[in-house]
């Protein structure tokens, strides 16, 4: 059983009432849990990398929750190894993998925010999937 993050644990506003946002969606195998906005609607796609993706067609927006995995520890943003080289950090990474999986997206935020006493990369796009434009939006932290 995963442990809870320092920090967000039992805190008074974790589950308070919103009309903002839906019900909590929790995959204790994935690691994650969050509440998702209230307006967007969770489509099924089973037997994909996808943990759990949220839609709402009249507003455009798509959020997709996946997990990547590395054979070594990650930093959230680039750094130098001990040759001086530059090393890439999960930010980047994904950029590079959500432009190379939606051929024009335009990232429109790209960069880190902080959660309590957590870092978190924040990056949002615009993007066409069909005829359909959405704006979608990923965390990543480490």
């Amino acid at each position: 059983m995963p442990k809870p993050v320092p920090g967000f644990a039992n805190r008074a506003d974790a589950d308070a009432p919103s009309v903002e946002l839906g019900q909590r969606f929790e995959s204790k195998t994935a690691g994650v849990s969050f509440r998702p906005p209230a307006i967007c609607k969770e489509v099924k796609r089973p037997g994909t990398e996808t943990i759990v993706e949220y839609i709402n067609q009249e507003q455009g927006w798509l959020l997709r929750v996946t997990r990547a995995t590395f054979p070594t520890p990650v930093q959230l943003k680039e750094t130098r190894d001990k040759e001086g080289r530059e090393v890439t950090g999960l930010l980047a990474y994904t950029v590079q993998q959500l432009k190379s999986s939606t051929p024009g997206a335009k990232v429109v935020r790209e960069d880190m925010i902080n959660v309590d006493s957590n870092y978190v990369g924040m990056i949002a796009l615009r993007f066409t999937l069909g005829t359909q434009k959405f704006c979608g939006s990923t965390r990543c932290s480490r």
